[in-house]
């Protein structure tokens, strides 16, 4: 009998231990959410000195690359899958054009897919560069929220301001409008998280837009696409804010 109990208690043990392990072990599934500057797209001069699009993996690449090298065991997810080849981790939700609207028309499908613990959410540039919906963003933005909440009230959400714009055509009237836009959108995403958080949600605001400038205009060839430079610097940035809510 005694032998038989040894051996019930031995592998109950090793069930435990073999949870425990691979709990230890799981992957965090995180979901970059937004537009092109999520999906990675920027424009650089060719040697004809023409203006070119380009599709990299903008921040991904140097966000995953910090995740890793600190101990993170981590995957991107996402319904997109694009280049660059060299870049495993190619799924996101980055949607290039799309307005805020347009990931509310989306947005059930693709968690449905991919299930995410962590959202990166960048979104709001196209609404003011097209002039679309400004009117309505702190609606359209709470609606986003609660889909996504919804779906998994744990759900960590990360909710970035849009980038400042620059303007190389050198009409400083554009930028001024653009940045008093997104300036608005800013202090309503920071009013939308605190309420959130003050309802239990792990909704967290990140300012990208305040004086701490993250991506100089130098970074911004085409007055909105980082450069290859400056999508590491916000890979940088988005490490330096999620990593504390990490556990290697």
């Amino acid at each position: 009998m005694w032998p038989l109990m040894k051996l019930i208690v031995f592998f109950f043990f090793m069930v435990y231990f073999l949870a425990m392990e691979n709990n230890s072990y799981a992957v965090i599934k995180i979901m970059p959410l937004g537009d092109s500057l999520t999906e990675g797209g920027y424009n650089s001069k060719g040697n004809d000195g023409e203006w070119k699009w380009y599709l990299g993996p903008g921040y991904r690449e140097e966000l995953y690359h910090q995740l890793t090298s600190h101990g993170f065991n981590v995957e991107f997810v996402g319904s997109v899958t694009d280049r660059p080849s060299y870049f495993l981790q190619t799924q996101h939700e980055g949607h290039s054009g799309y307005t805020v609207s347009q990931l509310n028309e989306n947005i059930d499908r693709w968690l449905r897919i991919s299930s995410p613990d962590i959202i990166l959410l960048m979104i709001g540039t196209n609404n003011v560069v097209k002039n679309v919906d400004l009117e309505k963003m702190s609606s359209l933005y709470h609606d986003l929220l609660t889909k996504i909440l919804n779906k998994n009230h744990k759900t960590r959400i990360f909710l970035a301001s849009p980038l400042p714009t620059g303007d190389q055509t050198k009409d400083p009237k554009r930028e001024t409008v653009w940045n008093s836009e997104i300036k608005k959108i800013s202090k309503i995403l920071e009013s939308l998280a605190l309420a959130r958080t003050k309802q239990g949600y792990l909704v967290h605001y990140v300012d990208m837009f305040g004086s701490n400038v993250i991506i100089p205009e130098k970074d911004l060839p085409d007055g909105v696409h980082p450069t290859k430079n400056g999508y590491q610097k916000l890979g940088r940035k988005w490490f330096s804010v999620i990593k504390s809510f990490l556990k290697p």
